[in-house]
């Protein structure tokens, strides 16, 4: 849905100018088209990212079919056992501030390379 919406958001000004030097279809949709839809796209990939990892948290917690970090965190509280229910925490947070560091540098990396282009 972002993508579709940044793709919709371009300022049809741009458009024109691509048509002012001539860009075919192609051409407008690299160099035009994509780059300004770009903040729209990652966007939805950061709340693809966050939900993703929500579903699968909230999948682990309530299904509690084998051993992952939500079984851990529900074995934890109903132990007592405060190191169980911390190092859960510690892993949720550490694994979503890497998603989100993944994204970040894809991000970064894709936009240096839009502008050295």
């Amino acid at each position: 849905m972002h993508t579709s919406d940044g793709i919709r958001a371009v300022p049809p000004h741009l458009l024109d100018v691509a048509r002012a030097y001539r860009y075919d279809k192609l051409q407008a949709l690299a160099y035009v088209v994509l780059p300004a839809a770009l903040p729209s796209i990652f966007t939805g990939v950061y709340l693809a990212l966050i939900y993703s990892w929500l579903v699968t948290l909230g999948a682990e917690y309530l299904l509690v079919a084998g051993s992952g970090i939500g079984n851990t965190l529900v074995d934890g509280s109903e132990q007592f056992r405060m190191d169980l229910v911390v190092f859960g925490v510690i892993v949720v947070g550490v694994t979503g501030w890497a998603l989100n560091a993944f994204a970040r540098g894809v991000q970064w990396r894709w936009f240096a390379a839009s502008r050295a282009a």
